[in-house]
């Protein structure tokens, strides 16, 4: 499952938000500012989604949030405390991470342990016993 929200509120911050649900993990891939609104609106889907994430590590990328209000910081605290895997890639991004969970800078990962969303994996395994076996095709059917 992805699903993807996207919202411009009146203030002109953009915010959007992919849920991928994969085999091992369920994450949340986050953009733009989290204002109060948008944080009811993430905790929302996570209640929506929880259910069907039972058992699963929750990742929540961060990687492009430029701004957390008060009721985002709460939220992303509360998930943090219940063992959320918090990633950023961007330094500003990585800053924002470390302010809420009280990490160090340096300790706040960059990338997840789990991937939740895997195309081209399952196409590199579709394609390791596939294409043996048309190339024994091919060779045979020149000689």
């Amino acid at each position: 499952m992805q699903v993807k929200n996207k919202n411009n509120d009146n203030s002109g911050n953009n915010f959007s938000f992919y849920m991928h649900d994969g085999a091992r993990a369920f994450s949340f891939e986050i953009a733009g500012a989290i204002s109060d609104c948008a944080a009811l609106e993430l905790e929302q889907a996570w209640k929506t989604a929880s259910s069907a994430a039972a058992g699963q590590a929750l990742i929540v990328d961060l990687s492009y949030v430029t701004r957390v209000d008060a009721a985002g910081r709460k939220i992303l605290r509360r998930w943090f405390e219940q063992g959320a895997q918090f990633v950023a890639k961007l330094p500003q991004a990585r800053a924002i991470v470390a302010s809420i969970t009280g990490q160090p800078f340096e300790l706040v990962a960059e990338s997840t342990q789990h991937r939740t969303w895997r195309p081209l994996h399952a196409f590199r395994g579709l394609a390791v016993t596939v294409l043996p076996a048309a190339v024994r095709v091919i060779a045979a059917s020149l000689f």
